[in-house]
């Protein structure tokens, strides 16, 4: 499927806590100098996002720090009523450096707002994350322009000389048309 352009703002951390929201958002740097986010079993590190309905893919990468249990992204959905809905995306480390997780979302219909938290899923510890992105999928960015078809060939009239007469020397023709551009 075709993807649309970057949803998620500041997905690598590289501006710090820029786009990101909540009390306990922390952002670490490695020795190589890559920025990254790290957070426990709470609520407090999300972007809210405008979504309208359909698929989306999210991917990030993930690194287990202390964390006993896997990672995990939550998209929690909010209609009109103000009623939630969750999507959950679980991760269970295979080793100690970054991971790859990821997953097709379904938006669905009639959704208003949408919060993406990033989490580990109960127990204690941390996980790191990374490289998170969301991009809508379907899309076609910058399609090339349909030139228009040209349906009719243009109408030329003469204007002069007329009625089929006969023209010795040099004459000045004087000519029309028409396009009507379709």
């Amino acid at each position: 499927p075709v993807e649309s352009g970057e949803i998620i703002i500041n997905g690598g951390f590289e501006k710090n806590q820029t786009g990101w929201s909540g009390s306990l958002v922390t952002i670490k740097t490695e020795s190589n100098g890559n920025k990254y986010l790290t957070n426990g079993y709470n609520w407090q590190a999300y972007q809210d996002l405008n979504l309208s309905a359909g698929e989306y893919k999210l991917t990030a990468k993930t690194k287990k720090l202390t964390a006993t249990t896997q990672a995990r992204i939550v998209l929690r959905y909010t209609d009109a009523k103000g009623n939630y809905s969750y999507e959950n995306l679980l991760y269970s480390h295979k080793g100690a450096g970054w991971e790859e997780m990821g997953k097709t979302i379904t938006v669905p219909a009639g959704t208003t707002a949408v919060r993406l938290y990033l989490l580990v899923n109960g127990g204690s510890g941390e996980h790191g994350f990374d490289n998170v992105s969301l991009k809508k999928l379907g899309v076609v960015e910058n399609p090339e322009p349909t030139p228009p078809v040209d349906s009719k060939a243009p109408e030329v009239t003469f204007l002069q000389p007329a009625n089929a007469s006969m023209v010795r020397g040099e004459i000045q023709l004087m000519a029309g048309a028409v396009d009507d551009g379709k």
